[in-house]
């Protein structure tokens, strides 16, 4: 366990458990040594009738470690206080993973994932709950304490407001769903409220790709297998005495309408009707319908206009738009200079309006679509070997040149037709790329972007330092076509279908943008990608030295 983390541990009945708060996440964010990970034990100071010692000492473990918690009004105080834990989170710590713990067995101590080199507590008389947390959690003798207990002048906000109309209770077996991508605050809340309402079991389902179709940028979503390892391993990290199943939904319903003995499912605002469509369903089958307990959103409080005003993982999958979001590959075949790099998308995906951002910055630009032309051009070697493969009809009468529009017509009806044609367009195109990579070095220019619609599909990634991708919805693109070039929805789809899918280009891709929202979005994501381009160049040049 080498890495290094903080545990906090606040006492829910303190009448400034906010300030407390506040003070502790203002501590945790000006210290240096923690390796993002904070850990956050709540506990209540007010002895429980389960405590049979008149010692400080002793009711201070007791109350650390006890089922208090599953008690009325004590599970209301614990969802109120994790809720505001996280909130406050996203607000003062947002760069820090945090894990509100819900571990109260007296009969096993507990072991933390990580080395806890800060322990923050909030009483300015420590010695009990600082002992009490070093024997309960094995801390080391020699950890940090710190006190953050907070001064009147630290602002505290009631939480009476939060779960105000709820009065919870416990379930033996509970049940959630979601997409669970990038386990955010938010998650944490839903997850977090669900494991308290627990008693044995709890059953979390993951939803599959099919399912998260709809989704922004849903092609940028984590592979499910990986998404249901990230939620067991929170889970059991927040609690791990209780039974968790972690499952695969393919639809709405998944063991909601097959397990009888379910009986309370978490839900957040946005997912209540879906729990309205399971009881009916449940109802149908002869099964008592679940008792709903939903949760409220984190708000995020560094949304972009365009962004959703709660944390969600569509807004932090648009954070990711113009960062690296994989290493390039060693390319020993290239020199260091010029540094090259692929500029792909699907038709109407934006990318020439986003090359041509690039080269306002800087950048060498290649349109393999403009070199490509020459390479149509009557007299060219690649003109006779398209006009010998597709016939006549696709050749002008009057200026002999061949009619790429009719040529689209052939070739996007028939992936064996527009496969023959790459055979011929690609490796001419190739040898002019290559002669305008020369001519742009020359000019002073140390990074070239090659657009190209087919790039991986031409296999041309391994003559690539780096593949930067543009996606866009299906239906934002068959939009653009219809405005751009009067196509109908048909003829449309059949073009976008012919190509590739994002989620090929995304992970085929070291960079990902999107031309979804307006101009300064999409300017913002470019200037982002080449900042961060700009660092990893020096990087870059000072391994090769």
């Amino acid at each position: 366990m080498s890495s290094k983390s903080v545990l906090m541990c606040l006492d829910v009945s303190a009448s400034r458990f906010s300030a407390n708060v506040l003070s502790a996440l203002k501590n945790v964010s000006t210290y240096k040594n923690v390796e993002k990970q904070v850990f956050v034990h709540m506990y209540s100071a007010t002895p429980t009738s389960t405590s049979t010692s008149s010692s400080t000492s002793s009711s201070t473990t007791t109350a650390f470690s006890s089922g208090l918690f599953s008690t009325r009004p004590y599970l209301k105080k614990l969802l109120q206080c994790t809720s505001h834990v996280y909130n406050s989170a996203s607000k003062h710590a947002p760069l820090l993973n945090f894990t509100v713990l819900q571990r109260y067995s007296p009969q096993q101590p507990q072991r933390l994932e990580s080395d806890v080199n800060l322990l923050l507590v909030d009483v300015h008389h420590m010695d009990p709950l600082v002992d009490a947390a070093k024997q309960y959690f094995g801390l080391s003798p020699d950890v940090q304490v710190i006190s953050c207990h907070a001064d009147e002048t630290t602002p505290n906000d009631s939480l009476e407001a939060l779960f105000q109309d709820l009065d919870p209770q416990t379930y033996d077996y509970c049940a959630l769903g979601g997409t669970f991508d990038s386990i955010h605050n938010g998650h944490k809340v839903l997850l977090g409220a669900a494991i308290a309402l627990t008693n044995k079991s709890l059953t979390i389902g993951v939803t599959d790709q099919a399912m998260n179709q709809r989704k922004t940028l849903h092609e940028l979503i984590t592979p499910i297998e990986d998404r249901k390892a990230a939620v067991r391993e929170f889970v059991e990290q927040v609690r791990p005495e209780i039974e968790y199943e972690v499952v695969t939904l393919r639809d709405v319903y998944g063991p909601t309408v097959t397990d009888e003995k379910l009986q309370c499912i978490v839900v957040s605002e946005e997912t209540k009707k879906g729990a309205d469509m399971i009881n009916e369903q449940r109802v149908g089958r002869g099964f008592s319908p679940l008792a709903k307990f939903c949760i409220p959103l984190v708000a995020d409080d560094s949304h972009d206009a365009h962004q959703d005003a709660k944390v969600s993982s569509s807004s932090i999958r648009e954070q990711k738009l113009g960062r690296l979001l994989r290493q390039p590959e060693p390319r020993s075949n290239l020199p260091a200079r010029p540094y090259l790099i692929g500029l792909t998308g699907g038709i109407a995906s934006g990318k020439s309006s986003v090359g041509k951002r690039l080269e306002a910055l800087g950048a060498g630009l290649i349109s393999s679509d403009l070199l490509a032309h020459k390479a149509y051009m009557k007299g060219s070697e690649a003109y006779h070997e398209i006009v010998k493969t597709f016939g006549e009809d696709i050749v002008n009468p009057e200026s002999g040149e061949i009619e790429r529009r009719k040529l689209g017509t052939i070739v996007f009806s028939d992936k064996s037709k527009l496969d023959q044609l790459n055979g011929i367009v690609w490796p001419a195109t190739a040898k002019l790329v290559q002669q305008k990579i020369g001519e742009l070095y020359q000019q002073g220019k140390e990074v070239c972007f090659i657009e190209a619609a087919l790039l991986l599909e031409a296999n041309w990634s391994s003559q690539l330092h780096e593949v930067w991708s543009c996606v866009i919805p299906e239906k934002e693109a068959v939009l653009r076509l219809h405005a751009r070039d009067g196509l109908g929805e048909e003829e449309a789809l059949k073009r976008i279908r012919s190509q590739s899918s994002n989620e090929y280009r995304v992970d085929n891709s070291n960079v990902v943008l999107c031309t979804l929202w307006d101009y300064q979005v999409t300017q913002q994501q470019v200037e982002t990608a080449w900042k961060l381009l700009q660092e990893r160049l020096k990087q870059f040049t000072t391994k090769q030295t």
